[in-house]
């Protein structure tokens, strides 16, 4: 039985080291073991237990996964059945093949999945985004510059090819870099959930000294703040609402450095982190019947956790507590390795639905991470490590 740590202050949480190493440990295994990092470094999106499949190969995963490999080898454990040297050498053959292969030299960008050459493919601004920061982590970790050559040239392509005047454009199609018309899905139309995405301009500017890249942040940070509310329909109790915080919570995410900021900017930003979280608190638990996902509740717990570490808004812990039950629960226990150790995507009325996620294992274990790190007072709220 795991000994739990002794709660000096009645208003501080406990810790459960035991609990948290075991799903650190299961879920780093299905990360290197399971299957869902596929043939030379590419990520599948999901696992599907029902068909026994998985589903393609995405950059965007690919490069959520790099991020989760390398902030697992931070997490000091007492115990590990692997060489930490493991996760590092993986997540660079990672890097290695999104600065390679991913990238498609003739149209200058990444597209959303391989893809044949002279194919119809698109691209995302905000996969690039992702893919952006994924690259900048290897650099931090290596000082390879080739790495932090791709992340030049991506972020050259995503401030030339998506930027408008008055908007970013969601999606180019290939070849050609030609906008695609919005749909009706938030990942097909512009919105404040793309600030996540502006944070790679932000990481790039620190990387390289050059105050442009922080700009185009700094624009679109501007241009969210002013539409963010429009975002979500705050009455609405069905399973899009649920994607929809989803996305909702990245525009939180993308806020957290300038939140600290004594600029007038910063103030907007901490007001808007504070109205946010408040916001998806309620909306969480008001659509959970409907449509759970894990990725949210990790999501949500990480950004509380954040805050309160820079001081923009006290911990919630209550609500804290409920959001770490409820992601552990989501945590696959089976005797098939593609499944056991990753998390699942969601719950519905009907049960879990049946993809085990590699971003919503990534997410989760990073929200417990940091879960324990503040349970024991020594969370480090560095947003630049927020996968």
């Amino acid at each position: 039985m795991a000994i739990l740590a002794v709660r000096q202050d009645p208003r501080h949480p406990v810790a459960q080291p035991g609990r948290f190493r075991r799903s650190f440990v299961s879920a780093t295994e299905w990360q290197l073991s399971s299957g869902i990092l596929q043939g030379q470094g590419g990520v599948a999106r999901y696992y599907q237990t029902n068909r026994k499949t998985y589903a393609p190969v995405s950059h965007e995963i690919t490069a959520y996964f790099l991020g989760s490999l390398l902030y697992s080898h931070r997490i000091s454990l007492e115990t590990r059945p692997w060489d930490k040297s493991l996760l590092v050498s993986r997540a660079l053959d990672i890097a290695s093949y999104l600065d390679e292969s991913a990238w498609h030299s003739q149209e200058a960008t990444f597209p959303f999945e391989p893809i044949p050459e002279g194919q119809p493919a698109f691209a995302y601004f905000f996969d690039c985004g992702i893919i952006l920061r994924g690259l900048i982590a290897a650099w931090r970790t290596t000082q390879n510059p080739r790495f932090l050559s791709r992340a030049v040239e991506t972020a050259s392509a995503m401030s030339n090819d998506f930027v408008r005047p008055d908007r970013i454009d969601a999606i180019l199609q290939l070849p050609g870099k030609h906008p695609v018309s919005q749909g009706n899905r938030w990942s097909q139309a512009g919105g404040c959930y793309q600030l996540k995405a502006a944070l790679g301009w932000r990481e790039l500017a620190e990387a390289t000294g050059q105050p442009k890249w922080k700009q185009l942040y700094l624009d679109t940070l501007e241009r969210c703040l002013a539409t963010h509310r429009q975002f979500l329909n705050a009455e609405a109790i069905s399973a899009d609402a649920m994607d929809r915080l989803h996305a909702y919570c990245y525009f939180l995410e993308g806020l957290l450095p300038e939140a600290v900021d004594a600029s007038d900017r910063g103030r907007r930003a901490s007001e808007a982190l504070r109205w946010g979280i408040r916001l998806v608190n309620n909306a969480l638990r008001d659509v959970s019947p409907v449509l759970l996902r894990s990725d949210v509740c990790a999501q949500l717990l990480r950004i509380r956790l954040y805050a309160d570490g820079l001081g923009i808004l006290p911990l919630d812990i209550d609500h804290a507590e409920e959001e770490v039950n409820l992601i552990y629960d989501f945590q696959a226990q089976h005797t098939d390795r593609r499944i056991n150790g990753g998390f699942y995507f969601g719950r519905e009325s009907a049960g879990l639905r049946p993809f085990v996620n590699p971003v919503s294992t990534a997410f989760s274990i990073q929200a417990l991470a940091l879960w324990e790190d503040h349970c024991h007072r020594r969370l480090q709220a560095d947003p630049s490590t927020l996968i």
